[in-house]
């Protein structure tokens, strides 16, 4: 189990504790209760029973919980730096694991060598080598294609639990179809993915000054700017669209939101 210097806020895992649709075994109806999630209310037991009814789900083969980070030079753009965001997620992801009493691992997308992080003490040590890593050591972070990655992942499947894919996704690979991998998935992880941004990048506004971080070209002026604009706006629905078809439930965060809140309403 990790250990952190002082005591982390957790999130509640409501996406595992009230997991319901296909693949999950169904465990009982209940009466309902003030505050349950009113989706798991069913209908026709309602009716039946001449009060509301809720249906319960079996959680247990739910043991895991995979953080998978897609790194790539851009992560080290930002202020405070999108790979230092990345690591606090992962620091709070780690911490619910834990109070949930689920296995973690930590699986490092590398187009140099993928690897997966099971022991505390190094998954521990990669998340200070993040908050400290520097502009200098960026030729260390080799992008592996998002395709790849995908497959990799799917060797995972059956550690069934909650599968986080962290990264800034910039020049994703489209020409997997992630509905052929859908129907590998969805019976055994329940998948999200979190897209870290620099505000400038989320919502770029008039007068400030932004990166392209594909081609590192610097656009001051108002008619690069309105150009920049739109085609992040484009390329953020398309990837929103994807993530969709793969049956992830998909986030856009910015590197100014405020954790753990943020996580608490996505999961």
């Amino acid at each position: 189990m990790l250990v952190f210097s002082k005591p982390l806020p957790f999130v509640q895992f409501s996406c595992l504790r009230d997991t319901f649709g296909d693949g999950y075994d169904f465990l009982e109806l209940r009466e309902y209760q003030y505050n349950q999630d009113a989706r798991f209310i069913a209908p026709l037991a309602s009716l039946k029973y001449g009060r509301p009814m809720v249906k319960t789900y079996s959680t247990q083969a739910f043991s895991y919980v995979h953080i998978c980070l897609f790194v790539s030079k851009s992560l080290l753009l930002g202020k405070p730096r999108k790979l230092e965001f990345i690591s606090r997620i992962c620091e709070i992801l780690l911490q619910s694991a834990a109070f949930y009493q689920l296995k973690a691992l930590v699986h490092i997308l590398d187009s140099k060598a993928i690897r997966t992080l099971d022991n505390a003490l190094d998954i521990s040590r990669f998340l200070d080598e993040c908050k400290n890593v520097t502009l200098a050591q960026r030729e260390t972070f080799t992008k592996l294609p998002f395709s790849y990655g995908l497959h990799f992942l799917l060797t995972q499947r059956h550690k069934k639990g909650l599968m986080v894919l962290l990264g800034d996704f910039f020049e994703l690979d489209f020409s997997l179809n992630p509905q052929v991998l859908h129907s590998s998935f969805k019976h055994s992880l329940l998948l999200y993915g979190l897209c870290v941004r620099d505000k400038s990048e989320i919502d770029p506004k008039p007068g400030f000054c932004v990166q392209d971080v594909e081609s590192n070209q610097v656009y001051a002026s108002m008619i690069s700017y309105k150009l920049y604009e739109q085609r992040l706006r484009a390329y953020n629905a398309k990837l929103q669209s994807y993530f969709a078809n793969l049956g992830a439930h998909f986030s856009l965060l910015s590197t100014q939101d405020e954790l753990p809140q943020a996580l608490q309403r996505i999961f």
